[in-house]
């Protein structure tokens, strides 16, 4: 069996379903940890949850003598369309899409009641 994971509004908050039913608080904001030399996903949701991993998985690459690929690892925060976070989790090379989207200010994001309202903030 499939998983199905994807995120809603709920009162103007984020929170991601699995299978039909709620399995995270709700989110102000969701960050997406990616590499962004091959633009792959590999961590959504929760900021601190997604720092804390990038900055776990980071220090192990650099302990490795892989300072590129830590290097690599970045992580993107705000509050995007539900579109681009979901194409995020249904398409594993998305967020090097939406990465560009910020980074070249045409990426939308949402207010407080979930309507497109300024360009996503970039976390470099």
């Amino acid at each position: 069996m499939s998983l199905s994971i994807h995120f809603e509004l709920n009162c103007g908050q984020y929170v991601m379903f699995r299978n039909g039913a709620p399995v995270s608080r709700v989110l102000d904001e969701i960050a997406i940890c990616f590499d962004k030399e091959d633009g792959t996903r590999h961590k959504v949701g929760d900021p601190e949850v997604v720092r804390k991993w990038q900055k776990q998985n980071q220090e192990v690459l650099r302990n490795a003598g892989l300072e590129g690929m830590a290097d690599a690892l970045v992580v993107i925060q705000g509050r995007f369309t539900l579109e681009d976070l979901n194409k995020v989790i249904e398409n594993t090379t998305y967020a090097a899409t939406l990465y560009k989207k910020v980074m070249d200010g045409t990426a939308e994001t949402l207010d407080i009641h979930g309507k497109v309202v300024r360009p996503a903030i970039a976390d470099r």
